[in-house]
């Protein structure tokens, strides 16, 4: 063989083993950065609806078909909002969801009653059943400290003009709020929060 040949020979088994490298390198930082996003979203996701998610698991081995049914649609309804402005985050959001879902049911479960329906009723009321479950096991923040907040926040705005309950509100619940992403009765903290301007 002559000595170019054999020149050209050993640079194209070099090109192509740094090449190879190269790839092993890619696939190894592409296998990093899926591990990295799949426990990212595992963090991520609110303890309510992980424990629904497990709840789910069990329910397909207990065969508990109602039970299931509701847990499925649960988990169907917070996969579709996964990747819209709507995705759900927080156990407040988990929460909102489970409560709309918990008067639509109710409304069926009274629509039924009045056409006779009973069976529809009583599947209605499964689902209610399940529902209040998943909603009682979230200890929303107590009248104390929604009321201190209120007062904080008061203090903070006292020099705002015209300031009123919708303003008092979003500065609670905004991000980086005093109240932020915690389980909170809106409607119990509207009240504090008419209360305390109330006695200004």
């Amino acid at each position: 063989m002559s000595a170019p040949l054999a020149s050209r020979q050993l640079r194209l088994i070099s090109s192509r083993s740094a090449t190879c490298t190269r790839c092993l390198q890619q696939l190894r930082l592409s296998s990093t950065t899926a591990a990295a996003s799949t426990t990212t979203a595992a963090d991520s996701t609110p303890a309510l609806l992980a424990k629904i998610r497990q709840d789910m698991k069990e329910a397909m081995r207990a065969k508990d078909k109602d039970r299931l049914a509701v847990i499925r649609s649960i988990i169907s309804e917070t996969n579709q909002l996964a990747s819209s402005p709507q995705a759900i985050r927080t156990d407040m959001q988990v929460l909102a969801l489970l409560k709309k879902r918990r008067a639509a049911s109710q409304a069926a479960a009274k629509e039924a009653e009045g056409a006779g329906r009973q069976d529809l009723k009583e599947k209605q009321d499964k689902e209610i059943a399940v529902l209040d479950e998943y909603t009682s096991s979230v200890a929303l923040v107590g009248e104390d400290e929604l009321r201190t907040a209120v007062q904080a926040v008061l203090k903070q705005l006292q020099q705002q003009p015209k300031l009123n309950q919708g303003m008092l509100m979003k500065e609670l619940l905004k991000d980086g709020g005093l109240l932020a992403g915690k389980p909170v009765d809106k409607a119990q903290l509207a009240s504090i929060a008419g209360e305390e301007l109330a006695s200004r």
